[in-house]
């Protein structure tokens, strides 16, 4: 019997706040929370930022075709978060499943083509998000991040996948 596979997509991500910025909270079920400036309850995140936008393709288009066809978020695999006396550092790595044959990723910079031959480009970056908005189309805070994103695609079993681990 032959294994059902998968495309998926994996993001590492590597993240390093600043002390002076971010201050530790709680980890739950979604990984590690800050408080940025003594406001904002945030993690990072991933997100989608469209590239070429145009007044027929707009930003809301990009944020709807995102979501409509990849429910707008990616799993969090794992993570690991270190303290350090100046900053923090958090490894996560990503997964999303590639269930659509008109997205394709080349590194970073994702590509959907739509059935009317309207093509979205996005670029995944890093990105800090409200601790309950986390949602890869958007980047509400707009904050900028330190760190290193990697985007590989794979074919693996979904035996073993972080969807069905064993």
């Amino acid at each position: 019997m032959e294994d059902t596979r998968l495309k998926l997509a994996y993001f590492t991500q590597h993240v390093t706040l600043n002390r002076n910025d971010y201050e530790y909270i709680e980890e739950d079920e979604l990984g590690v929370v800050f408080r940025y400036n003594e406001s904002v309850l945030c993690r990072p995140y991933i997100y989608f930022r469209p590239i070429n936008v145009t007044s027929t393709l707009n930003e809301y288009e990009f944020t709807e075709t995102i979501f409509e066809c990849y429910e707008g978020n990616a799993e969090i695999v794992s993570q690991t978060f270190t303290e350090f006396e100046d900053r923090f550092q958090i490894v996560t790595r990503y997964g999303m499943v590639l269930g659509d044959s008109n997205g394709e990723f080349t590194g970073c910079e994702f590509t959907y083509r739509q059935d009317s031959d309207n093509i979205f480009k996005y670029q995944v970056e890093n990105s800090i998000v409200p601790k309950n908005e986390c949602c890869t189309p958007l980047n509400p805070l707009k904050l900028s991040v330190n760190g290193t994103l990697e985007c590989e695609v794979v074919n693996e079993p979904l035996a073993g996948s972080f969807l069905c681990p064993n």
